[in-house]
């Protein structure tokens, strides 16, 4: 146990600087998100708009995981990394310049693509410092990364107004300063990037809840991520307590995400995901009938609300991996990490077209029926196909819901099978 801490610390340490870059990344586009939402609001715009600019950003999330690999492999990591911070950097501060609904889709868009693209050559150059031994607690630490930095960054609400331009800086210098410590590491090139995916049909012949579930838990995520903001103005709340808000939700979904993960080991995970739908119902329908009450009240309901709808994604992503042959993992969850990043881009423009029609409550409504849908779907799997035999499932890992080239880290996938796909890719994307 000791040569296992000592080992982990030792192939931390010079990771850090990675770790550190992705901190700044997603606090910096985190706070920006939340930052939009208030603003627009403060400048007359239709809560439509605000679930069309977080749509537009998970598009361009989408776009950039898929078109700048080519880039990545080009012109290598760290020139691909500078230039796309710069451009996020830049954009942040655009948005000020061009207060217009439509010019911010654009915007969105742009931000989304960019910071994939940073995430992507982080994720690549984690794996590529990550030893064999060790791949899966990398990434458990990147994961805890990726949702902490999201929770921390709301606070920053506090520090002004999203009326004036200093929280809109604020995110310019944060972006900015991610471009430091990743220019600065002293971990070895990484790998060529390689982000194979399974068709929708096989994959959803292979695993019926994992497809449709994963993507329902993107629409249900986006939609909080991008009108929980206008939920929280519109009741009323101040800044400090928006922020609260925003904070607190994200932070159940950090804390309860180990413990669900690994009561999904000692049973059927489908009745743990079922019942993280069906949980969300009662707590949605929970908000929408005390949104008159105290504050408190409404945070402890939302902390439940992010520990069941934030957590339940690592249990899905285990399900279908309990269904997979070791070489069908990475190309799986690949498609499953977009079919989340489109569920979300769909659930936040949806749930913007709701609240524009029946109030701040209709972010709650939008949630509660797609939770619904889910729960019957997964309780309609349950009923109709065996449960995976105890001896085949794998141990439950905690995975960030960022870009595809992460699970390259899952340790559940062999690292021969991680450097073939990437070989194949090299060789699919070599220059004539």
């Amino acid at each position: 146990m000791k040569e296992s801490k000592e080992m982990l610390r030792a192939s931390l340490k010079p990771l850090i600087p990675l770790l550190i870059g992705t901190a700044l990344i997603i606090a910096g586009n985190a706070l920006l998100s939340t930052i939009l939402a208030l603003r627009g609001q403060a400048e007359g715009m239709a809560d439509t708009f605000v679930g069309l600019w977080m749509s537009a950003y998970f598009v361009g999330y989408f776009l950039g995981s898929i078109l700048l690999a080519g880039l990545i492999h080009e012109v290598g990591h760290i020139r691909t990394f500078s230039a796309l911070a710069s451009v996020a950097s830049a954009v942040a501060l655009l948005h000020l310049l061009l207060i217009d609904p439509f010019v911010w889709i654009l915007l969105r868009v742009m931000v989304g693509a960019c910071v994939a693209g940073m995430i992507m050559v982080i994720e690549s150059w984690l794996n590529a410092g990550a030893k064999t031994e060790i791949r899966g607690r990398v990434l458990s630490v990147y994961s805890m990364v990726t949702v902490g930095s999201w929770a921390v960054s709301q606070p920053a609400l506090n520090l002004a107004s999203p009326e004036q331009f200093t929280l809109f800086c604020l995110v310019s210098i944060v972006l900015s300063f991610a471009l430091v410590p990743v220019a600065l590491a002293r971990t070895a090139p990484p790998l060529p990037v390689a982000a194979p995916r399974m068709p929708l049909r096989k994959l959803f012949s292979v695993s019926p809840l994992g497809a449709v579930a994963l993507p329902l838990t993107g629409t249900l995520n986006g939609a909080f991520w991008g009108l929980g903001p206008v939920y929280a103005t519109g009741l009323g709340y101040d800044v400090s307590q928006i922020s609260a808000v925003m904070s607190v939700t994200m932070l159940g979904g950090f804390c309860l995400q180990w413990p669900v993960g690994r009561l999904s080991d000692s049973m059927d995970r489908r009745i743990v995901i079922v019942f993280c739908a069906a949980g969300s119902v009662a707590i949605c329908w929970l908000l929408l009938t005390l949104q008159a009450t105290r504050f408190e009240i409404i945070l402890a309901l939302l902390f439940g609300f992010g520990a069941l709808t934030m957590s339940v994604y690592a249990v899905i992503i285990a399900h279908v991996n309990d269904t997979l042959d070791t070489t069908d993992v990475l190309p799986a969850t690949g498609s499953l990490v977009l079919g989340y990043g489109l569920g979300a881009a769909l659930g936040s423009a949806c749930a913007g077209i709701v609240t524009d029609f029946v109030g701040p409550g209709g972010l709650f409504w939008f949630c509660g029926v797609i939770a619904t849908i889910f729960a019957t779907y997964g309780l309609a799997r349950i009923l109709v196909q065996r449960p995976t035999l105890s001896e085949n499932k794998e141990d439950f890992l905690s995975v960030p819901r960022t870009t595809p080239i992460a699970l390259q880290m899952d340790e559940r996938i062999p690292r021969k099978i991680v450097e073939r796909e990437v070989v194949e890719w090299e060789r699919d994307h070599r220059p004539d």
